[in-house]
């Protein structure tokens, strides 16, 4: 998810690249918020771990 609302932000910086397709607008305040929501992507999927692969389903739910 990051990756692609960072993307978003990089394509509504380019002036020819207004929409996505016509189905996403990526331009005005649609910029920092598809930046926001990468950055925030990017911390949540760094922050969440999964357990450590010595812990089995078992031991991790209990």
């Amino acid at each position: 998810m990051a990756v692609i609302y960072a993307v978003f932000t990089i394509m509504g910086l380019i002036p020819g690249l207004n929409t996505l397709f016509g189905l996403v607008p990526l331009h005005g305040n649609d910029i920092w918020l598809h930046a926001l929501l990468a950055i925030v992507a990017g911390v949540v999927g760094y922050a969440v771990h999964e357990p450590e692969a010595d812990v089995t389903r078992a031991e991790w739910r209990a």
